[in-house]
């Protein structure tokens, strides 16, 4: 139809979408499927008692590990995974979540909580440390990756500019 001259028809022509993507999004996956690998055979190791979650303690790669410590590591790596899905906000929660770790870490290190948290979650020193560094290289890799915008093409309203 033209009115004045000027076709009112609508035509559809490929539009572009930008998908974000960033250097942290892999990295928080990979990180995440390793921390729930290694809680879930923490908790193979020690099984899953409920009502007490603090014991027994085994040793899983080195490091120690109680079912609680186990429990924990699977929350952090879903956490981890559910961060990879998103460019910007997950690089806000992989900063936040390995703030937590390294603070765990520093706490461990510290012993600030002295008996207690070496009886919940069994950690040592040299846990502490992996905290520590984990935590560390998660919250720079959050803060100093980029985030790219990947264009791919759809179907979209054709505008003034590609008429």
């Amino acid at each position: 139809m033209t009115i004045l001259g000027h076709d009112t028809t609508t035509r559809v022509v490929p539009a572009r979408h930008a998908r974000m993507w960033s250097v942290s999004q892999p990295y928080a996956l990979l990180l995440g499927a390793a921390a729930i690998g290694f809680g879930v055979v923490a908790l193979a190791h020690t099984g899953v008692d409920l009502s007490h979650v603090t014991r027994p303690h085994t040793t899983v790669l080195s490091f120690s590990a109680s079912p609680l410590l186990g429990i924990t590591e699977i929350a952090f790596g879903v956490l981890l995974v559910l961060a990879a899905t998103s460019a910007i906000v997950g690089r806000g929660l992989l900063a936040l979540i390995g703030a937590a770790a390294a603070g765990v870490g520093i706490v461990v290190l510290a012993h600030w909580w002295g008996a207690r948290l070496s009886f919940w979650l069994d950690a040592t020193d040299r846990d502490g440390w992996l905290f520590v560094a984990v935590g560390g290289a998660t919250v720079l890799i959050a803060l100093l990756s980029p985030v790219w915008a990947a264009r791919r093409r759809g179907v979209g309203r054709a505008t003034a500019e590609d008429l």
